[in-house]
């Protein structure tokens, strides 16, 4: 599987719905603003940050959903160690990369790009049980978008919070797109190329909570 930055500017976020496409972003402010809940927000991220793998698929999708309400959230991804962090890569400067993704991840800690990088980074260094902990979140937050929708209808488009995440949905299912088109500001009709593995034509994304178009 390989990985991608997808950076662009982006408009000013947009006055938002509270129900997007399947997420009901309403409940999930409500459950991590109490403290009193499984969901709240500042215990679930600690436990994140020191991979506890005991979060469970909703608290990951609160979590992940949720991140939209917390402070410093900017849905266009922005990091300029971004691509200083894939170039380490490539050039297979695994130990500088590894310094690179938690200075961004302190930041960005829902990045799909660093998250999938340092499972990436770590494996090829083999520090195997490392390596499982970020593939372990990796998978968690992919399954949070796969859980959104299905992405065959702009009714049921598959919902993301940050820039770079259509690209990484897209190649963690072998897909490559050959058009995107936004529709009504909210939806991303991504063409796909021909053959695929999901005999698909075209897939749909709900970037509403981004704010952005083209």
């Amino acid at each position: 599987m390989s990985f991608a930055l997808l950076l662009s500017t982006a408009a000013p976020p947009l006055l938002q719905a509270q129900q997007v496409s399947s997420v009901n972003f309403t409940e999930i402010y409500k459950n991590i603003a109490a403290p009193s809940s499984p969901y709240f927000y500042p215990e679930m991220l600690a436990r994140y940050e020191k991979n506890d793998t005991t979060l469970n698929p909703a608290q990951y999708k609160h979590l992940y959903y949720g991140y939209t309400k917390q402070p410093g959230y900017d849905p266009t991804g922005k990091d300029v160690r971004q691509k200083e962090f894939k170039q380490l890569l490539e050039q297979r400067a695994f130990e500088k990369a590894l310094a690179v993704g938690r200075a961004g991840l302190r930041e960005t800690p829902f990045n799909l790009n660093y998250v999938f990088g340092m499972y990436y980074a770590c494996d090829n260094l083999k520090r195997k049980a490392e390596a499982r902990q970020w593939l372990h979140k990796f998978e968690r937050l992919m399954e949070a978008i796969e859980t959104s929708g299905d992405g065959r209808t702009p009714a049921t488009a598959y919902v993301v919070v940050a820039l770079g995440d259509v690209q990484v949905y897209l190649e963690s299912l072998g897909l490559t797109a050959t058009d995107r088109k936004l529709q009504d500001r909210r939806i991303e009709k991504i063409t796909l190329q021909q053959p695929n593995d999901l005999n698909l034509k075209e897939i749909y994304f709900n970037v509403e909570k981004l704010g952005w178009g083209r």
